[in-house]
């Protein structure tokens, strides 16, 4: 093209590959940005709501203690515990399907928080509402510590990470 004073306009080719090359990386660097915080931003939110969901479990074993006469080991079994109150017996207690019972040595990964009613008396292994899941055997090998205050220690796996959530309650109803 030829301009009104004789000089020719418009862009070579070196300069339109240049500049669509230039366009290219600036795309890609920014395809990458936002590709890398939609993975951080997933990975917040599953462990927030591992989070949440461990809070939520802590708050019903707690308001179950301190709503009960009694609190102790089911069966002398550590990682469980028993809850008596005028409505029954609620057992809490960390479930593996690859675990042995009694006496689960808590030395796997991927443990699951359950409560159930005992029936007679007695516990079955795998019965029970799923509280929360994802959860390791505390550093301790201590869920519940039982005393004049019971103590309750979730660990989360928290994308490969241990995260240690604790509560404590006291039993009101106790004689």
């Amino acid at each position: 093209m030829v301009s009104a004073l004789g000089r020719r306009t418009g862009l070579t080719l070196l300069e339109v590959v240049l500049s669509s090359a230039l366009l290219a990386m600036v795309a890609s660097v920014a395809f990458v940005a936002n590709v890398t915080g939609m993975r951080i931003s997933s990975s917040s939110l599953s462990a927030a709501g591992g989070v949440e969901r461990g809070r939520t479990a802590i708050g019903r074993i707690l308001q179950q203690v301190r709503q009960s006469e009694s609190v102790e080991e089911y069966d002398s079994t550590p990682g469980t515990l028993v809850c008596t109150s005028a409505a029954g017996d609620m057992c809490f207690y960390l479930y593996n399907e690859d675990e042995q019972w009694p006496n689960p040595g808590y030395d796997l990964d991927g443990y699951q928080l359950r409560s159930a009613w005992l029936s007679g008396g007695v516990l079955t292994y795998g019965d029970g509402e799923v509280l929360g899941g994802d959860l390791l055997p505390p550093p301790s090998g201590t869920v519940f510590s039982l005393g004049d205050v019971v103590t309750v220690t979730l660990v989360i796996d928290a994308q490969g990470s241990g995260l240690s959530l604790r509560g404590a309650a006291v039993p009101r109803n106790a004689p």
